[in-house]
């Protein structure tokens, strides 16, 4: 399967955000196909954010830089 969903791993917040694929493969995210964001099991005290579901109906502009500037600290 090909990759449809864009994992980012925040360490400080013990949290694993899926979006919509970036456009642009990029080393600091983890690409996924569906069938694994949606088996994606976070470790114990980790949550999930983002709903596979809801991104594939509206999914936000995609773009390493566009979604960089949505998630910078």
């Amino acid at each position: 399967m090909p990759a449809s969903t864009t994992a980012v791993v925040r360490y400080e917040a013990r949290e694993i955000e899926l979006r919509p694929l970036l456009d642009e493969p990029d080393p600091h995210f983890v690409e996924l196909c569906s069938e694994h964001a949606a088996r994606l099991t976070p470790p114990r005290g980790w949550t999930i954010a983002g709903d596979t579901v809801r991104l594939s109906v509206s999914p936000e502009p995609a773009g390493r830089h566009a979604f960089a500037a949505r998630h910078s600290a």
